[in-house]
Order: structure tokens, then C-alpha cells, then sequence
């Protein structure tokens, strides 16, 4: 079948991007088009009656290319004809399914004529394809028709209204916008695409403060290194023109911003950092670092000759500091005679490690002898113990009998002691000839001395936690047992003893019979002498 049309009007097509812009009257998303379609014997379509037909619309961005990349947008539709004449809108129509071109047609339905990827080039042309009847196959018309402006599209020259990410940096030419196009409070967050105003667009000294609407400017509105010293007349920006957390390192030109007020200067990204000095060829540095996937790091440092500490201070006092040789110190009571600069770590008395109401302290006490005291607040066995060490090779602890309760009579020992194995050995991991040392099994200690023996929270790879035993316990345990030796031997000597009273008491006796017996015995030799 032989078609031809009669394109009769567009009353829409460049004002398409200008739906951007937005005229105070609505600008519609769809071309108006009328047509005139014959067939092959130069016959009206649907001369003596109404019939449909299948439609193809196609936006090219060339007069004849056919490739996937120069199809801009397709849609179907289904038309009445009648006398050779129809009339659509394009931009109502349905995707085009099937690929009758060898190309899948479905993404380029586009959800609206008025999308600005649509019309992101200078030229684009109209292709019209009216089907065979009863098909969706036909010969696209030749040749394309160029679209081009018209009285609507004219008019959006002029926007009397910008709608919410209405300019993209696309629209604007490279310092188009000076402050004469803008008029006071003109622009707001709402009328700004994201990245959309670069340094390109802006001509220097354009935006003053009576341009920005307060609250304007975030971080999506910046393209980066958008604004730098020369876009800002000075005094333009103040805290109220700038919302908190806008203002981040890819928003900034660096050495653009001089002086904030009343903000905080927010700065991500792998940057150079801030920089400053503190006096001369003295400088400090803060930066991050970092190349991805969570290996970042933040770097406070001091440049040049390096014998600047880096100090931290709170509310007025100086609270820690990190000296030239890397020594941390808190300051404390420390005399000025003390050299700070060697000290490993200086606190005012004690060192501390908390985790909510549990509390570990080392103290340092020098008043006439040094000593240190270790303390521990709601410990495994119990609230408050402290010991200390004055260097006399001994381990002082606290046991005053002010502070225990419940004292009785410690249980015999000596025979749980004598059963108790001693074993010499070497841990796992000492080398093969380290020395032998001496001591017990947790295992083995732990039915005999249970008290002694406690999980110390390290998981063994065969399950549970390893074992720990309370060596220091041992002393006393070996007192009483001494003790109890010395009752038992006591008591033995104490039986021998009356054991030999009770002998030599019957050895006495026995004597005594003897002498009475030799007595006799020497009488009667006596008398036996005299006869």
C-alpha cells in the first residue's frame, strides 16, 4: 500500500523541554499531528467509510539512520481514518512490542514526551509508519520530517515560573547567569537539579545574598568544585543561606571559602585536607586517607621541623597531648622540674579503665615511698578489692578485719595437699627446649580446691573456656596445712609421751619387784650358809 501525509501541525514540538521551564500557562507533553494517507492507486484510506489502523510514531535523532541509538522514542497506536484523514497526540500512545525493526522497542516508550533526554540534541526528526490493514507492519514514510518550533515552544523563551528541578546545568550556557538575570530571594532549593550549577555557569560576583532564598543551597544542588572565591561577592553567603551539612569537600573549589559563620564546614571525600601554622615553618595538617572499601583513615598532624606536640584541649584546660617523640601525656600534678616530653603517660594519679559501673584503676602514690595500687570495683569476687606493691618483691593485700564478716575456722587441708599432683611442663606454644616449670592442672585442682579454679572467659577450641587457678592462694593454704601437721604431730608426741610415763612407771615397779626379789633371794643364801 502506497502512503503519503500531509503533516497539517506540531503544536507542541520544541516546547517540549521548555515543560522544563514552564511558562505560567501549562505547556503540554504530546505533538499535536494530523495526516493524509492514500493507497497504492492514490485512493483515499477510508473513503466511503471509517477504518483503523495501526500507527507507528518514531523520534530519531538523524534524517535517515535506522541503528538502536539513533531511535529516540516509539509508541503505537490505533487510528480511526476516515476519508484519508487522521488526528493523534502523539505521546499517548503504547509501547511498540515485537521488534518489527530488529530492535527492542519497549524502553523507548518513554514516560513522557516532555523527559529532557528526549531533546538533549539540536536537531530531531518524525518518522510515521501507518500499517498494512489487520498488521503492525508497514513502510516507515519518507522522508522524515524535521520538528521544529513553533508558537508555543517561542514563548517558553520566557519563564514566568520554574518547577522543582526545573534547571539542569545542560540549559545554561557558560556564564549566562549574572546577577542582573536573577531578582531578589529568586532562587530556592526547589528550583535547583541536582549538580545542576557548576562554575562554568555563574559569572563572577553573580549571586549576592538578596538572590539566595534562606535555606537555598544543599550539597544536591552543587556540581563539584562549583563555587569558588570569584562566584561570591564578598559577604554574599551567612549562616542562614546555608542549611546544615550542605556544604561538603566535592562541593568545594578548595581555598574558595575563606571564613563561615556560624556553620559547620562538613568535608568528605579523599581530599588534600586543612592546613594551617602555627609559627614560622611550623604548620599542622588534618586530612583523611583512604582507597576504599573501609580502609580509610583520618591523619592529624604537624609539619616542618616536628617538635610541635598536637594538644587537646575542653572547655579551657588542657586535657591530653601526643609530644614529639609520640609519648602520650595527661596532665596531672606534675612538678616543672619533670621533663614532659620523655613522659610514656603522665595522669594525674591513677590510670582508669571503666565499662559502666565496673571499674579498674592503677595508682601511682609517691608520698615518701612509691607504691602502686591496683583496685578493682564489682570484680568477680566481689565490690572493691585493691592490692599494692611498694617493690619489697611481695603483693600487699587489703586484710584488716574491719573489712570481712563471716570468720570461721579454715577446714582441714594437709591430706586435699598431700593428694594434690605436681607436674613440671612446658606450654604449647614455648619452644621445645624451654626451661621446665613447675605447677598444677586446673583439672586437677579444681575437685580438690574448687574455690581455687575459675573459667577466665578465653574459648578453647575443644569448647569452654579455659581454666585458671589462684597460685597466690597456695601459701595460705600450705599454712594451714602446716598447722594441721603441727596439731596432728603435737598430739602424737603428746601419746608417746604418756606412753613412756606408763612404761617407765611399769619399769619402776618392775624394779622395785627385782630388788625385793634379790632381797629375799640373798637371805635365803645367807641362811643355807649358816647350817
Amino acid at each position: 500500500m502506497k502512503t503519503t501525509r500531509l503533516l497539517l501541525a506540531f503544536a507542541a514540538a520544541l516546547a517540549l523541554p521548555a515543560a522544563q521551564l514552564a511558562a505560567q500557562s501549562s505547556v503540554p507533553g504530546t505533538i499535536s499531528y494530523q495526516g493524509r494517507v492514500t493507497n497504492d492507486e492514490g485512493s483515499l484510506v477510508g473513503n466511503s467509510a471509517p477504518t483503523e489502523r495501526t500507527v507507528i510514531f518514531r523520534i530519531w535523532d538523524n534524517a535517515s539512520a535506522t541503528g538502536a541509538a539513533n531511535l529516540l522514542y516509539s509508541e503505537r497506536q490505533t487510528v480511526t481514518i476516515f476519508k484519508g484523514e487522521f488526528s493523534v497526540l502523539v505521546g499517548n500512545g503504547a509501547a511498540v512490542t515485537g521488534s518489527p525493526r530488529g530492535i527492542d522497542e519497549v524502553p523507548k516508550k518513554l514516560g513522557s514526551l516532555a523527559d529532557p533526554a528526549l531533546w538533549n540534541g539540536s536537531t530531531r526528526f518524525l518518522g510515521v509508519t501507518v500499517c498494512d490493514a489487520g498488521t503492525d507492519t508497514g513502510t516507515e514514510v519518507s522522508p522524515r520530517q524535521q520538528i521544529a518550533s513553533t508558537a508555543f515552544a517561542i514563548k517558553a523563551q520566557t519563564a514566568e515560573k520554574i518547577v522543582a528541578n526545573g534547571i539542569t546545568a545542560a540549559m545554561i550556557a557558560p556564564n549566562a547567569i549574572t546577577a542582573a538575570q536573577l531578582a531578589p530571594n529568586t532562587i530556592t532549593a526547589s528550583q535547583l537539579a541536582n549538580g545542576t550549577l557548576t562554575a562554568a555557569q555563574l559569572a563572577p560576583n553573580t549571586i549576592t545574598a538578596s538572590q539566595l532564598a534562606n535555606g537555598t543551597l544543599t550539597s544536591t544542588q552543587l556540581a563539584a568544585g562549583t563555587i569558588t572565591a570569584s562566584q561570591i561577592a564578598n559577604g554574599t553567603i551567612t549562616s542562614s543561606d546555608i542549611a546544615n551539612g550542605t556544604i561538603t569537600r566535592d562541593n568545594l573549589d578548595l581555598n574558595s571559602v575563606y571564613t563561615l559563620v556560624d556553620r559547620n564546614l562538613v568535608i568528605s571525600g579523599n581530599i588534600s585536607g586543612i592546613v594551617g601554622s602555627t609559627a614560622d615553618n611550623d604548620g599542622w595538617e588534618v586530612r583523611g586517607q583512604g582507597n576504599g572499601n573501609n580502609n580509610g583513615s583520618l591523619i592529624i598532624k604537624t609539619t616542618d621541623d616536628g617538635n610541635e606536640p598536637i594538644q587537646f584541649w575542653q572547655t579551657g584546660s588542657h586535657r591530653m597531648q601526643i609530644n614529639k617523640n609520640g609519648n602520650i601525656m595527661i596532665p596531672g600534678d606534675i612538678p616543672d622540674s619533670r621533663d614532659r616530653n620523655n613522659a610514656k603517660l603522665v595522669v594525674d594519679n591513677a590510670i582508669g579503665l571503666q565499662w559502666g559501673s565496673e571499674q579498674a584503676t592503677l595508682t601511682y602514690i609517691g608520698d615518701g615511698g612509691a607504691k602502686f595500687i591496683i583496685s578493682l570495683s564489682k570484680g568477680f569476687q566481689g565490690n572493691n578489692r585493691s592490692c599494692f606493691f611498694d617493690g619489697d618483691s611481695n603483693w600487699d593485700f587489703e586484710s584488716d578485719i574491719r573489712l570481712k564478716t563471716d570468720i570461721a575456722p579454715a577446714e582441714p587441708m594437709l591430706d586435699r595437699i598431700l593428694g594434690l599432683p605436681l607436674h613440671r611442663f612446658r606450654y604449647k606454644d614455648d619452644a621445645p627446649d624451654a626451661r621446665l616449670q613447675l605447677g598444677v592442672l586446673a583439672q586437677e585442682v579444681q575437685p580438690v580446691f574448687p574455690e581455687l579454679v575459675a573459667a577466665n572467659g578465653n574459648p578453647a577450641p575443644e569448647g569452654g573456656n579455659y581454666l585458671t587457678v589462684g597460685l597466690t592462694s597456695f601459701g595460705l593454704y600450705a599454712c594451714r596445712a602446716i598447722q594441721e601437721l603441727a596439731e596432728r604431730t603435737d598430739s602424737d608426741v603428746e601419746t608417746l609421751n604418756s606412753d613412756i610415763d606408763s612404761l617407765q612407771k611399769t619399769i619402776a615397779e618392775k624394779d622395785a619387784k627385782i630388788a625385793n626379789l634379790e632381797s629375799r633371794l640373798a637371805a635365803i643364801e645367807a641362811a643355807l650358809k649358816n647350817k
